[in-house]
């Protein structure tokens, strides 16, 4: 896992597209549906693994 400063330069680097795209994810991911939630999820890993980020690091930036 990644340091939260390394967490925080990635995603300050990070295009506002790509950075939206996530938050859509996320936002699907805790959706009480659970097909929305499931494909949210994977879109969730398949754009963070774009930026070299796994949820766990994603979650642990969130927190900060």
């Amino acid at each position: 896992m990644k340091t939260i400063e390394t967490i925080r330069e990635i995603v300050n680097n990070m295009s506002d597209t790509l950075f939206d795209t996530i938050n859509n994810a996320e936002n699907d991911y805790w959706d009480l549906d659970k097909r929305i939630s499931r494909n949210g999820y994977r879109r969730l890993v398949y754009n963070l693994r774009k930026a070299d980020l796994t949820v766990a690091e994603w979650w642990a930036w969130c927190e900060d």
